[in-house]
Order: C-alpha cells, then structure tokens, then sequence
C-alpha cells in the first residue's frame, strides 16, 4: 500500500506542478494534438482492414471452388456448375445434382479482394438474405434465397496446370468461363434491363468478354425453372445504382436485388422512371 501511495502522491505532484506551470500547458495540449493527428491513419486503416475482412468473410461464406480447374476439362466446383448452366442453355439438359446442390434459382457474384464495388454491393446483398420473405423482400415464385460466389483471385491447392500460376485466368479460358461470360453478356441485351440500366452497362458487358477487362462484382441471375432455356442466365448486373429520388444505402439497393430477381422495377418490361 505504501509503495502505491508513494506513485500517487508522484504523479499528483507532476500534476500540480503542470497546473501551476503555465508555459508547460501549451506545449502540452499541442501535444496531444499532434499525438491525435499522427493516430488517425493508423486507426483509420485498422478500421477499413476490419470492414474489408468482414466483406470478404461474407463472400468467401458462399464460395464455389476453384479448387481443381485445368486448362481443360477440370473437376473444381466451379466449372461443374458452370458446365450445367451451360448444357441446359445450349439444349435443356438438367444436371439435378447441381440444382440439388446450388439450388433451381440462385444468385452468382463474382468477386475479388479489395474491391469497392464488392464492399459497396456486400451489404445489399446481406439486406436481401435476413429479409428475405419480409414485406418487399417476398419473391414471387416462393423459392428459397440462394447466393453463390466465385473468387477471381483464389489460391488453389494443385497449380501444375495453370495459365500464368492463376486458377482464375484457368478457368476463363478454360472449356467453360469465357462461354459463360459470351453467353451472359450477350443475353443481357435482350433483357428489359438492357434499355433501364445506367449509360455504363454496355461497357461493362463489354468487359466480361475478357479476362483481362472484367469487373468485379459481377452478378449472373441463374434459373433452372425458366420456361425458356435461353432465359437460364436470368439478369446480369454490376453495382447496382438507385434513382434519382433514392438514397444510396444498402437497403434501396437490396430492393433493386429483388427486382431483379422478380423482374419487377428496373428489370421489367415497361419500366419507366
């Protein structure tokens, strides 16, 4: 207890000492200024690497894999599902594992770290699954919400057929990817969404076509139930961007992920704003 005493009576005395020291306050609150101004990039940085780590634990949550993608005819989980996307479109073949597995009508984003689009469209799509059902967030075919993800910069186990040491690049050059983007893009421009969506879409459709220039997020709307086989690659989108007279949140762009998802609002036919 004496040796606790002795350090308060220490520092009550260094106290006193500065409150009676005039020239000493100054300097001291100067200070602490500056120790404020050197600490915000640091903490300003420790803050975005938390919001980007739980960006991409939500991502990764619902990855498919790349994990086992050649330059021809792989077995990763990614070219499997895209492989059936492509076989129903091409002829109407149902793979019913695969619907079993990812679902008759999902969601599939394409995304990468440090993406802003990625971050921007994360908590949109984390709105859609915990309302999913609620008031505005009912679908209007009564299926279960399912989302999909595809990590463009993934690590793979087995890299000894790779195209430049990237499973991505693989796989978009592969049997199967760069169809699928084709497919998709080419799709995309006979959806109602084509004529409503922003004066940037073109390119960004544009982008898909190649490895090189494609975006992230990219998101195909895949449907198993649609009556025309053609239709399976249901809506594409990037960063969806409310009107005018909404506010940029995570909510009004949730909304616009169920409109896509019922074809309603912007991706429906008719659409005027």
């Amino acid at each position: 207890m004496k040796v606790l005493r002795a350090i308060g009576n220490f520092f009550v005395k260094i106290w006193k000492w500065i409150k009676n020291t005039a020239w000493v306050q100054p300097l001291l609150i100067v200070g602490v200024i500056f120790a404020v101004i050197f600490s915000i990039p640091p903490i300003t940085s420790a803050i975005q690497a938390a919001l980007e780590e739980d960006t991409y634990e939500f991502y990764d949550s619902y990855r498919v894999s790349l994990n086992g993608v050649k330059r021809k005819n792989g077995t990763s989980d990614v070219e499997k599902l895209t492989e059936a996307i492509l076989n129903y479109r091409e002829d109407g073949t149902k793979d019913e594992e695969i619907i079993d597995k990812y679902g008759e009508k999902f969601f599939l984003t394409f995304y990468q770290d440090s993406c802003a689009g990625c971050e921007t469209m994360k908590g949109a799509f984390e709105t859609v699954q915990k309302e999913w059902g609620n008031d505005l967030f009912t679908p209007n075919d009564g299926l279960e919400f399912k989302f999909h993800t595809v990590d463009c910069l993934q690590e793979v186990d087995d890299k000894s057929d790779l195209i430049e040491n990237s499973a991505w690049k693989t796989y978009y050059n592969g049997t199967w990817g760069g169809t699928l983007f084709e497919r998709a893009a080419e799709d995309a421009t006979q959806r109602p969404y084509y004529v409503n969506a922003p004066a940037t879409y073109q390119d960004e459709l544009d982008a898909m076509i190649s490895v090189e220039t494609f975006e992230t997020p990219t998101t195909l709307l895949i449907d198993f139930t649609a009556e025309v086989r053609t239709d399976v690659i249901s809506e594409v989108f990037f960063i969806l961007t409310p009107s005018a007279n909404d506010d940029e949140n995570d909510r009004t762009r949730a909304l616009l992920i169920m409109d896509a998802w019922n074809h309603t609002g912007m991706f429906a036919e008719g659409y005027h704003e």
